[in-house]
């Protein structure tokens, strides 16, 4: 086996590794601040996309979370027993089911949202605004690599 290989197995060499750690803190912290309103993170990523774009098709929501549909329903399931969404079937296609927020899920944002803020400004302490920016940038060009050469 070749040094390069050796390398890929120490965790603090890893690039992956390195980019998971960091999103498994950012998640455990959010994580913390969420479950005082009793929503489970996998619903922040749901909710966080109709604060935006209320009424997104189910299939749209799967996709720009990067989950297969059947993950995505039961999600959605339990947001709508907790009152936080409709599911409405699409008026111009039967087949598609659309997501709106309750009163219940658009109050949430005022609640949720500062805790992003909170996070990333702890996250940042003592960290250049300079370097910051690049980490983004790099974050970026990674994603782009991996979608680019994954084709």
């Amino acid at each position: 086996m070749g040094e390069g290989t050796d390398n890929a197995l120490i965790p603090e060499k890893s690039l992956g590794y390195a980019s998971r750690m960091t999103h498994r803190a950012f998640a455990r912290s959010l994580q913390r601040r969420l479950a005082k309103h009793g929503v489970p993170i996998g619903q922040w990523h749901f909710l966080r996309i109709l604060w935006l774009r209320d009424g997104l098709t189910q299939k749209d929501l799967s996709d720009e979370l990067g989950i297969m549909g059947p993950t995505a329903v039961v999600a959605l399931r339990a947001m709508e027993k907790n009152g936080l969404i409709n599911r409405i079937r699409n008026e111009d296609d039967r087949r598609k089911v659309n997501i709106f927020l309750t009163d219940k899920g658009r109050a949430l944002k005022d609640d949720l949202t500062p805790y992003v803020d909170e996070i990333n400004q702890i996250a940042s302490q003592g960290i250049p605004n300079e370097d910051l920016e690049a980490y983004k940038r790099v974050s970026t060009k990674f994603r782009e690599n991996l979608a680019e050469y994954d084709r």
